[in-house]
């Protein structure tokens, strides 16, 4: 079973479409490539609604979205391409943009938006394009900031694809060329872990797509032409496309990673499909166009319901 797309938005076969279902069953859809606006789908009433710069009462003052997620509070967090934040109240049928402001501190830095995270104790962390990332709580009532400086004590890049909370409480960023941060939110304190082609424990690649922390708090890092690795604490282990290997990752560009509530092991790759890992063994199982799975090669996001479906976006 799958949703398809109303027919004019369809476009071409690696579009990149996202999915986020909240929690009143609406999946809310994506492309974060396009100015699409976003598409909310009930599953029960089997209808589109596309959310945009034109349409009413929820109006977006954006149409390129990069991230959804749903607020402790029911609300809905779009991150935009210069747009900042749109917050949509679904009750009181009202949005609400969160701007950049030069007359506030407390604001977020700017409007062109990478990523959302929401974290466990409600903090709703904010990527973006070269500007590092922004967190904010309601009982902060601002935008804090967390960004590279020259102190030696900072992010190590200001353009942040990806972020994910440890059991700790702490966050890793994933940046877009300068490897990988860890933030220790107590002490303040970051660590950077960079490619070094002198060293095979070394990430793989220091453009990161995607984050997932597992069951046990292992981590797992996407990259987009490196292959998939898996931080064991001390070292990286690399998992890379080998064409003599059928079991191997199909794909070097890895963008989303996924645990299911069966301890299924989801890798998502643009151009590749979808691969299933067998951590026992190491080994791979890989869906495609070919084998007649999907639609599109490339694949971004993937959730998982209630009734234990999972749900693709390609």
């Amino acid at each position: 079973m799958g949703i398809k797309l109303p027919s004019k938005i369809i476009r071409k076969e690696n579009d990149t479409y996202k999915l986020f279902v909240d929690n009143e069953g609406l999946v809310w859809i994506y492309d974060i490539q396009s100015a699409m606006g976003v598409f909310c789908f009930d599953p029960k009433a089997n209808k589109f609604h596309n959310i945009n710069k034109s349409s009413s009462p929820l109006r977006l003052n954006s149409n390129i979205i990069s991230g959804i997620i749903q607020a402790k509070d029911g609300k809905i967090w779009i991150a935009t391409d210069h747009g900042g934040i749109n917050i949509i109240d679904k009750k009181a049928a009202t949005v609400e943009y969160v701007l950049t402001s030069e007359d506030s501190d407390k604001s977020i830095n700017q409007n062109n938006l990478s990523s959302l995270y929401l974290d466990n104790l409600g903090t709703v962390w904010v990527g973006t394009y070269k500007r590092g990332v922004n967190y904010y709580h309601p009982g902060i009532i601002k935008f804090q900031l967390v960004r590279h400086s020259n102190s030696g004590n900072s992010l190590v890049y200001n353009d942040v694809n990806d972020l994910v909370e440890d059991k700790a409480g702490n966050i890793w960023i994933a940046t877009n060329g300068k490897g990988l941060t860890y933030y220790n939110r107590k002490t303040g304190s970051f660590k950077s872990y960079r490619h070094d082609p002198s060293n095979s424990n070394s990430i793989s690649h220091d453009a990161i797509v995607g984050l997932y922390l597992d069951k046990t708090d292992k981590l797992w890092v996407g990259t987009y032409s490196g292959g998939l690795d898996c931080f064991d604490g001390k070292n990286f282990i690399h998992f890379k496309n080998n064409p003599a290997d059928r079991q191997s990752i199909s794909d070097n560009r890895v963008c989303s990673i996924f645990e299911d509530s069966s301890n299924r092991f989801w890798i998502l790759t643009m151009g590749g499909g979808i691969n299933l890992l067998d951590k026992a063994t190491q080994k791979f199982k890989s869906f495609s166009v070919q084998s007649k799975h999907l639609q599109s090669n490339y694949v971004f996001s993937v959730l998982e319901d209630s009734k234990k479906n999972l749900w693709f976006g390609t």
